[in-house]
């Protein structure tokens, strides 16, 4: 069976980080953000969520911690879409995240991926 979520995303410049984290931001030529997708706890290695934020307005983000069937703890299929341009255009990809057979994560998608 297949849930669907529908989340902000978290963006943040990746050469300056200490702006912090952003929900809507304006990408110009030449600039490089970084999205964040998902989330691990250290307590619980095996498992991962959705990145959202606990408070937004906090200096020192936390991710909101979810309850029950909203964390994952296998391989899984997403469907990210980011709207743009006043909402009059769309940018829509998948991915897979894959767990490994020694826990490691890694976020496939088309052209790229990433392990934590």
């Amino acid at each position: 069976m297949r849930k669907a979520y529908r989340l902000s995303l978290w963006w943040r410049p990746l050469l300056n980080r200490s702006e912090g984290w952003q929900r809507s931001v304006t990408i110009r030529s030449g600039m490089t953000f970084e999205l964040a997708l998902f989330a691990r706890l250290e307590s619980e290695p095996t498992k991962y969520f959705v990145f959202d934020l606990e408070n937004e307005s906090s200096t020192d983000p936390a991710p909101r911690i979810p309850e029950g069937d909203i964390k994952f703890d296998d391989t899984g299929e997403f469907i990210a879409a980011i709207f743009y341009s006043y909402a009059r255009q769309r940018l829509k990809f998948s991915g897979t995240m894959q767990k490994e057979f020694d826990g490691r994560l890694t976020w496939h998608s088309e052209g790229e991926s990433g392990s934590f």
